[in-house]
């Protein structure tokens, strides 16, 4: 080969490779671009770029990832799974993506698939990452926070697969996962706290108790930690080192909504009706729409006199959920408060609609039509709550209908 066909040789597989890398330098903007915009918030923007990318190369298996955090901050699961299926197709060794797919495949609740994408990592080797350009310290799924740069770690996925298990109620399995993670970082809280939590759904308090507070050892102020310590004094019937375990857990936490909603509770049982009120009305500021808040919200509304109010946040309950049996009859009830008592029957009886055995309506049912002047069906009423076991149902009967 003659020294000048050499030269044009070498000179074009220079030309080649010094397009290719401008071409990858030019990716790796595009993407980079993307993801700030995701982290900004502008998803649509950041989807069409990534979208336009495999347009133009389909088998460019990275920009899939991304594109699947996109899908998964958006909140299209399926979207996001789709795209982490394709990612594995064209790299069936990317760690990263198996990972991500496994915490997908768990909230949209397919435990056994999550399973084996956790199960297999852990047999993987650790390789050097393709993705160090596009990293964030964490991406938050609302499973663990812990994604991503840390999917190598095999704490993290012994961790994951705790959490499988324990969807899948096998608890043992699940204590030895997390008591594995616990052996590889003992110095991470919420493994202890997973551990303690899965004994405390065994029914091993003290041992659950045990490992909530070694958590608070290692983070004094970790309000899941004190949170679930409430709940076990809740569970003996210790309403007051509850209220203040709780109320520790808020002042680690003040947005922590959780806590205020289980106070909230606490407060129920003791019939502190105002202190109840300001914590579940908070609950509802932080986590709006979350059926149980506003539930007890409206019958604490009740106990307040607040009837308006009452209808009004049962009605929320109900746009929500429109067979909520206790909702139909809290709002029954308020009406019948305010002297609405025709539509009081009808929620009422919207109520036994939906629980046919749910004897207080029958007794509220029928003490309404006796105001109405319907004697007959007031006492049909009675006769079906006495039948249930109301006890109030049986004076109302012997005085109603002798």
């Amino acid at each position: 080969m003659s020294a000048t066909l050499r030269y044009w040789l070498m000179f074009g597989f220079l030309c080649l490779n010094g397009n290719l890398m401008a071409q990858y330098a030019a990716l790796d903007r595009e993407m980079e671009k993307a993801l700030k915009l995701s982290d900004e918030g502008e998803l649509i923007d950041a989807f069409e770029i990534l979208t336009g990318i495999i347009q133009e190369r389909p088998y460019f298996a990275e920009v899939y990832f991304y594109r699947s955090m996109v899908f998964e901050k958006a909140g299209d699961l399926e979207g996001a799974l789709t795209d982490l299926n394709i990612l594995l197709e064209l790299d069936p060794m990317h760690t990263e993506g198996i990972f991500n797919r496994g915490m997908v495949r768990f909230q949209l609740k397919q435990y056994e698939l999550a399973k084996n994408d956790f199960r297999s990592l852990l047999s993987m080797p650790t390789r050097e990452t393709t993705t160090i350009l596009y990293q964030r310290p964490t991406f938050a799924t609302g499973i663990t926070g812990i994604v991503s740069q840390q999917s190598g770690k095999k704490d993290h996925i012994y961790m994951q697969l705790g959490l499988v298990a324990f969807q899948m109620q096998e608890y043992q399995e699940s204590i030895q996962s997390f008591s594995e993670a616990i052996k590889l970082n003992p110095r991470q809280p919420d493994y202890l706290i997973n551990l303690g939590k899965v004994y405390q759904v065994m029914g091993e308090l003290a041992l659950a108790e045990g490992y909530f507070l070694r958590a608070l050892e290692l983070d004094p102020y970790h309000p899941v930690a004190h949170q679930y310590l409430a709940e076990l004094a809740q569970k003996t019937g210790d309403w007051e080192k509850a209220v203040e375990l709780y109320s520790q857990s808020i002042a680690d936490e003040p947005d922590f909504y959780l806590s205020y909603k289980q106070r909230g509770f606490q407060w129920i049982q003791q019939e502190n009706w105002q202190e109840a009120f300001m914590d579940l009305n908070m609950a509802n500021d932080l986590q709006p729409k979350d059926v149980e808040v506003l539930f007890n919200l409206g019958y604490v509304m009740e106990k307040l006199d607040q009837w308006e109010a009452a209808v009004k946040t049962y009605e929320e309950v109900l746009a929500i959920d429109p067979t909520h049996v206790r909702a139909n009859f809290g709002k029954g009830n308020a009406l019948y408060r305010n002297d609405q008592w025709e539509q009081a029957i009808a929620f009422y009886s919207v109520a036994l609609v939906w629980d046919p055995a749910f004897g207080p309506a029958y007794y509220q049912r029928g003490i309404t039509r006796y105001r109405l002047g319907k004697k007959i069906d007031a006492c049909q009423d009675l006769h079906k709550a006495v039948g249930l076991g109301v006890i109030q149902a049986k004076e109302a009967q012997e005085r109603i209908c002798p």
